[in-house]
């Protein structure tokens, strides 16, 4: 096996003729071709297993390989070796460079021309490495960047192979000028001229921002640059090419002079500016993300913003303001009150009236959109009374204590008794106090002195329907003058009328004992039943889920223990307050608890958590109805609305009280009259219109445009006029000036439409926001000129304007005028 192997085609380029070679290989020990003539080619020189007759060639026996080298006759397009037939093929190059820059693109042309073919070629141009393929014939344009002012070669990799070496022109430097064309701001979009290498992409570098761009013919270009920092220094690349220059050094655009949250979670920002812009205000801090677009023009700027209200309570919070321009930024931080999207309005002594503008879950407690009525998260335990005790404790109208064999009652004249075990049992009510050490039970009643001294066991008892009860290993007991009556097998916990025994939960009615429900644990206390089954607990028909061995129930909270922690629920189920600081026993008391930890017993009061100050506490004004304390919690906005209105009149209701405030606050005049402004007749109109807020949002809505447009009122000028006139009279003294300023001040009231008393007592009787439609409809007037009739009719105090003009007539009369 075996043979002649030469090329399909060989190639000329640039009329250089180079000498090529065939292979030959056999594996046998005859020979693999048989001697034959070249034609179109000179036999230069053989080798190995090959052998040369003139112009022939042939190969020797025997296994082995060889090279014969040809050169190509002069104008042969076809050379045959044997059965191997060669393409001769021609190929003109030249290679081209118009303006070459250092480091920067430079085209290179390169141009291929003759017979059809793929040529591969590889090399170097002024330093920079070339390679690729052209399809014969093409014009090739390469560009590099030159990295040296030498030449250099290119290799085509053809059969032969071609190297040929080239003189190029000088590279020139391709970055030669850049401008800074506008005043520089942190910040600012600033543009920025380069002269370069023509019809060049370049690169800018300028106060830390990049950008690119391409020149035109003539080398000129420019692109726009982001100030981002404070650098005196730019640079220009083109290719790998680069150059440094010197910028003028960029100014701060604006700062912030001052910052600060207003009333109704406003900011409040104080800008100056050195540009006209359009910058960006970011809150950081807030519950919600806050943005917003402001534009700066030159000079001082001032911005109140309304922040978006957290989601909960108003709280104290550190806030950061950015002011962004660009890339730039400034910021302030600052600590202050921001509102919350729940406001706690009054507080009755014993519930919080909560008005929340959504659906919210504040850790402990849940809100619904609108008005709620809750009881108070506990802020803490606070302890008012502490007794030291050796086991199990007691209170009610005393406190009964045991301290080893002994029981200490405090707060009464019964003093300590002691028995001859340790006390295993205690348990006082306002009638007696119950104690036992196991083996005797004793009994301390009114009037304040020990009673008679049982020969039984009691390990369970309690003071239960108005007499005490025991329990040992043989049953329950009722004691009642000295004698036991049965009234039950068994029982591990009393309290009133109930007993638990064995899951199970008894009433005792009488003589007689009757199954409730099946219970784990269970308290009663005051006619209020709580049944504590699994993780479930029942009160009062509702339930709720919570963790606890034991539980303990008062008039409006549930106490529920889990080894040493305590946790207190309302009786709607909602978690108060959570105490883990290792309690060992505890009971509910009215308004606190009895807790015993660490040989000590704790009797205090939880503390309510009003969250935040409420606008109203009740006992500090007007004894307000249930339906007023809904009204003020639906409205409060009103009354935060207008400084000073929670420090409402205490004879005023209080939608009478919104409108004294506005008024007030509207003419400081009224001030000292606040205590009795119904006595004004224009406010006493207002007042009888305000119960329209009760009655509908869209009369609640009128009655407010109506105040404002009313609002000031001008009634006590002309009051304080005639007034002064009466007091001239009674002194037998009559100024004319003070008949003229009364007559100039008539004049300034605008007398209302005809028929607008009728109009003002129709809308008073109005219902609901139905009946205002229809009143509408009917008079065929809008609620545009129904607020204009009403406020005309408000602020015209017929009365005193009929009085000033009899008192004026009369003094006329009498002056002869």
């Amino acid at each position: 096996m075996g043979g002649l192997r030469c090329p399909n085609e060989i190639w000329i380029v640039n009329d250089q003729i180079k000498e090529f070679a065939c292979y030959y290989e056999c594996e046998r020990n005859k020979p693999c071709i048989k001697e034959t003539d070249v034609y179109g080619a000179e036999i230069i020189s053989v080798m190995g297993k090959l052998y040369r007759k003139g112009n022939r060639i042939g190969a020797h026996r025997g296994s082995g390989s060889g090279v014969v080298y040809l050169k190509p006759v002069p104008g042969v397009r076809e050379i045959r070796v044997g059965t191997s037939v060669i393409t001769v093929k021609k190929l003109q190059f030249s290679l081209n460079v118009k303006e070459a820059y250092l480091l920067a693109p430079t085209d290179v042309t390169l141009k291929f021309e003759g017979d059809e073919g793929e040529i591969a070629f590889k090399g170097y141009l002024y330093g920079y490495p070339v390679q690729g393929s052209v399809r014969v014939p093409k014009e090739e344009v390469l560009t590099v960047l030159p990295r040296s002012e030498v030449g250099g070669f290119l290799e085509f990799e053809t059969t032969p192979i071609y190297l040929f070496e080239f003189s190029l022109p000088k590279p020139k430097v391709p970055v030669k000028d850049m401008k800074v064309l506008e005043e520089p701001y942190l910040g600012s979009r600033v543009l920025v001229s380069v002269e370069v290498r023509p019809n060049s992409e370049f690169q800018v570098e300028a106060y830390g921002d990049l950008a690119r761009g391409k020149s035109d013919s003539k080398g000129k270009g420019a692109v726009t640059i982001t100030v981002k920092e404070k650098i005196g220094k730019g640079r220009v690349t083109v290719g790998l090419y680069s150059k440094e220059f010197d910028l003028p050094l960029p100014k701060e655009p604006f700062r912030m002079d001052v910052v600060e949250i207003g009333k109704r979670n406003r900011l409040n920002l104080s800008i100056t500016s050195s540009i006209e812009a359009e910058v960006e205000v970011e809150v950081v801090g807030l519950d919600a993300p806050f943005n917003k677009k402001l534009l700066l023009k030159r000079g001082k700027n001032l911005f109140s913003l309304a922040l978006p209200k957290l989601k909960g309570f108003s709280e104290l919070r550190e806030i950061t303001v950015r002011l962004k321009y660009g890339t730039y930024e400034c910021s302030k931080k600052l600590l202050a009150k921001i509102s919350g999207m729940a406001r706690v309005v009054a507080f009755d002594g014993k519930r919080l009236w909560i008005y929340s503008e959504g659906d919210l879950d504040y850790g402990q407690i849940k809100l619904m959109k609108g008005v709620n009525v809750i009881k108070p998260p506990i802020k803490n335990f606070e302890v008012k009374e502490r007794y030291l005790i050796r086991g199990p404790f007691d209170v009610d109208e005393v406190v009964a204590v045991s301290k080893g064999k002994c029981v200490q009652v405090i707060g009464d004249s019964i003093g300590t008794f002691c028995l001859d075990g340790t006390v295993k049992f205690v348990s006082a009510n306002g009638e007696w106090v119950l104690f036992s050490d196991g083996a005797r039970s004793v009994i301390a009643q009114s009037p304040r002195s020990i009673g008679k001294v049982i020969e039984i066991g009691g390990n369970v008892g309690a003071c239960a329907k108005g007499m005490p009860i025991i329990c040992n290993e043989s049953g329950c007991f009722r004691v009642r003058n000295g004698s036991l009556t049965k009234v039950f097998e068994g029982a591990e916990k009393i309290e009133g009328p109930f007993l638990l025994w064995k899951g199970k939960l008894y009433v005792i009615e009488g003589n007689e004992v009757r199954e409730v429900t099946e219970a784990d644990n269970f308290s009663y206390f005051d006619g209020k039943l709580a049944v504590l089954k699994g993780s479930v607990v029942e009160v009062e028909g509702k339930k709720f889920e919570l963790d606890a061995d034991e539980i303990s129930i008062s008039y409006d909270f549930l106490i529920a223990l889990k080894g040493r922690t305590m946790k207190v629920y309302d009786l709607d189920g909602n978690l108060l307050y959570v105490h883990s600081q290792e309690i060992e026993s505890a009971k509910a008391l009215p308004n606190g608890a009895a807790l015993s930890k660490g040989g000590e017993l704790l009797i205090g009061e939880f503390v309510p958590d009003l969250i935040e100050e409420p606008l109203f506490v009740t006992s500090h004004t007007i004894e307000w109805s249930y339906e007023d304390l809904h009204f003020v919690t639906r409205n409060y906005q009103l009354f935060e609305e207008v400084e000073g209105c929670e420090a409402l009149n205490e004879y005023l209701l209080p939608e009478e009280g919104f409108v004294a405030c506005k008024v007030v606050y509207s003419d400081e005049r009224y001030k000292p009259y606040a205590s009795h402004l119904e006595s004004f007749e224009t406010v006493a109109k207002l007042f009888k219109l305000s119960r329209l807020m009760r009655r509908g949002e869209k009369l609640r809505n009128l009655f407010l445009k109506v105040l404002d447009e009313s609002l000031p009122l001008n009634e006590i000028e002309l009051r304080k006029l005639l007034e002064r006139l009466r007091n001239e009279l009674e002194e037998g003294r009559i100024e004319l000036e003070s008949v003229r300023e009364i007559e100039n001040v008539i004049r300034t009231f605008q007398k209302p439409p005809e028929g607008s008393a009728e109009v003002f007592r129709e809308v008073l009787s109005l219902k609901n926001d139905m009946e205002l439609g229809k009143f509408l409809s009917e008079r065929s007037i809008s609620a545009y000129d129904l607020i204009k009739v009403l406020s005309a009719e408000v602020k015209y105090p017929r009365k005193l304007i009929r009085d000033a003009i009899e008192t004026v007539n009369a003094i006329k009369a009498i002056r002869g005028l």
